[in-house]
């Protein structure tokens, strides 16, 4: 069973909302404990009347003494196996609690599971949850102080969030009487723990109010966060000297901002209070820290040491000179690169690698399976960091590697044709590609076979990149006879819209297709190889996904379908119609390498619709959950699937 505490303080107008989302679970073994903290408003009458109607809600009126003691209060009634906290103005999705509570059923090793929370404005009545796909990712202690000290310190320091196991919060409490009360607890808790769990889905609603009280109380609210902050402080200085430097890093920058807000405020003597803490701390950590914090930011906390304004004089020309450095050895890094894979294209043997030509002549004769390698798919099977629509997976890393490495009948590797002299390409490509092989060149071609025959990667991308432009015309011709006449099944982004708006597929005989998502396909491998198998054997699959892409083509292979990795195919298409001289976005179409080319508007395009038969990006391994209502009218949803709502 899990006790929610949830404390209330006048907060009437959201409060049935509140209650309606906890009773409404699907999780139904619930303890709903609600704290009226001597609210003045109707709270106290509404908490009574849904008590009456749900046996599993119990009411405790009592005088105000704050949130940290009703929530305190909460903890000693609770007789739950698990705790969770919810504040009375929010409102949770219906899903939360089986999610959580399963995975800690499964994981008795792990005691907290997280999720995600959204953000909404005190007078929005409406929100948008469409939540498509989530997986718990399980977070060792490091991750879990590195994060908690990051940009994402915020999911970590709040309590509403998270369903804890009893045991948490044996001795544990909320310090009365102060605000921010979630910082003088959550770090202790964290620290504590081997693992938690977080999903990436925002399960939670929290509502930005002006009435609340931290709204109300700024000054205070400054003081009570230093003052939590000192404790953790405290807290860290006897552990690990990297998890202290994290904490001094995280603590002063956000003292330095209070003190900031204080004076914008007009309020001197508590930022005079605010500059005394930080130098206390600041000459406390300094020498601890020395070897572990960043340069800049150990001379941005010695500037604001020696005063406010020495700190707002000096900082931007140490900015100028760090960026003036970085770029400076950015350039160069750049042109050492550039050269070295210029000499080394005209130096060192290159793989085979047929032309554009010879590799759509190949698939159109011999009905082949394709797939394809560009420095997208090297960097993700050499392990290398990369902002993309694909995360990093261990298993999708090995599995390219392997392919990369296959002699399979009838199916087709193909590399890029940047690995020797690139008269033929544009200046842009030349300078990427000569830059990438003088940098990566070395790791790739470990990765190849020396008398293999490779074929064109660039067989779908045949416009762009390429001086000659006459050549595209021919070349999109040999491609639209590969699928002339054939029954084709397009896996494709959820927003690639692969020959929407223009005829690439024109010569086909049917098209359908399977939308999978368009970030991180990979997680929905195995569904969407599933339902791609469920499908005519003898249809001619085109693939959109990525390096996803490039493994379900080799797979598909292997049951006997002809399988073509295509990315990019369509957006080329594009470019060559429109006679395009850079790449650009294309309306409601997901292009990733154009700024702005990854916002699409739903498309309700008749066709369209009737050619979809799966998609994919509507499966996960959560719960689904689609909700587009009012807040306030939660409590009015009629009660779905014995009494579950919204259940997939």
């Amino acid at each position: 069973m899990i006790s929610v505490i949830v404390p209330i303080f006048r907060v009437e107008k959201f409060l049935e909302a509140c209650i309606a989302s906890i009773q409404n679970q699907t999780y139904q073994a619930l303890e709903i404990i609600l704290i009226d903290d001597g609210s003045d408003d109707n709270c106290a009458s509404i908490c009574d009347r849904y008590a009456k109607e749900d046996a599993r809600i119990r009411v405790i009126h009592k005088e105000n003494g704050g949130l940290s003691e009703a929530r305190n209060t909460g903890l000693e009634m609770a007789t739950g196996e698990y705790i969770a906290f919810v504040d009375g103005d929010d409102v949770i999705l219906p899903q939360m609690y089986e999610n959580m509570v399963t995975f800690l059923e499964k994981n008795p090793d792990i005691n907290i599971s997280m999720c995600e929370f959204q953000k909404v404005e005190e007078l929005k009545d409406t929100m948008d949850f469409n939540v498509q796909e989530g997986k718990f990712c399980v977070l060792d202690h490091d991750t879990i102080l590195k994060e908690m000290f990051s940009e994402k310190y915020e999911k970590y320091v709040v309590v509403w969030n998270k369903l804890y196991r009893r045991t948490i919060w044996k001795k544990m409490r909320f310090p009365i009487g102060k605000l921010h009360e979630d910082e003088f607890v959550s770090y202790q808790y964290l620290y504590e723990q081997c693992y938690i769990a977080s999903i990436s889905v925002p399960f939670y609603c929290y509502r930005k109010r002006q009435g609340s009280i931290m709204q109300n109380c700024e000054a205070k609210s400054y003081l009570d966060c230093t003052e939590a902050l000192q404790q953790k402080l405290e807290f860290f200085r006897e552990k690990k000297e990297k998890e202290y430097t994290m904490c001094v890093n995280r603590s002063l920058n956000s003292i330095v901002y209070y003190y900031e807000q204080a004076r914008k405020n007009g309020d001197k003597k508590i930022a005079t209070q605010l500059y005394k803490i930080f130098l206390k701390e600041w000459n406390r950590a300094k020498k601890v820290v020395m070897a572990e914090l960043p340069k800049e930011r150990y001379y941005y906390f010695s500037c604001f040491a020696i005063s406010h304004l020495c700190c707002k004089l000096c900082m931007p020309f140490y900015w100028k000179k760090i960026s003036f450095v970085r770029k400076t050895k950015n350039k160069i890094r750049r042109n050492y690169y550039f050269w070295k894979g210029k000499r080394q294209a005209k130096e060192k043997q290159n793989p085979n690698i047929l032309s554009i030509e010879e590799t759509l002549k190949t698939i159109i004769k011999q009905k082949c399976s394709v797939s394809r390698y560009g420095d997208g798919e090297y960097k993700w099977m050499a392990g290398i960091p990369q902002t993309s629509f694909q995360g990093y997976s261990e298993e999708m890393q090995q599995r390219l590697l392997e392919i990369c490495k296959s002699n399979a009948a009838n199916h087709l590797v193909c590399l890029s044709d940047g690995f020797g002299k690139l008269d033929y390409f544009t200046k842009e490509a030349q300078v990427f590609w000569y830059t990438f092989m003088g940098k990566y060149r070395k790791g790739w071609i470990s990765c190849l076979q020396p008398e293999k025959i490779y074929y064109n990667t660039n067989m779908t991308r045949p416009y762009m990149d390429y001086k000659d432009k006459s050549l595209c015309a021919n070349r999109f011709a040999l491609l639209k006879q590969i699928w002339k006449d054939r029954d084709v099944i397009l896996i494709e982004g959820e927003k690639s819209r692969l020959g929407v708006g223009n005829d690439l597929f024109a010569t086909a005989h049917t098209v359908k297709r399977i939308l999978a998502p368009a970030r991180d396909a990979y997680s929905k491998y195995e569904e969407i190889k599933t339902v791609a198998c469920k499908q005519d054997k003898n249809a001619l699959y085109l693939l959109a996904l990525g390096p996803t892409a490039t493994i379900l083509a080799y797979d598909l292979h292997h049951t006997g379908r002809q399988a073509i990795d295509v990315g990019h195919v369509d957006i080329e298409y594009e470019w060559f119609l429109r006679k395009a001289e850079k790449k650009v976005s294309i309306e409601n179409k997901y292009v990733n390498e154009v700024d702005a080319g990854t916002n699409c508007k739903e498309l309700l395009d008749v066709t369209y619709q009737s050619q979809i038969i799966a998609n994919i990006c509507n499966s996960s391994s959560v719960n689904n959950v689609f909700y587009r209502g009012k807040i306030n009218d939660y409590k009015s949803m009629e009660m779905k699937n014995g009494g579950k709502l919204w259940r997939s």
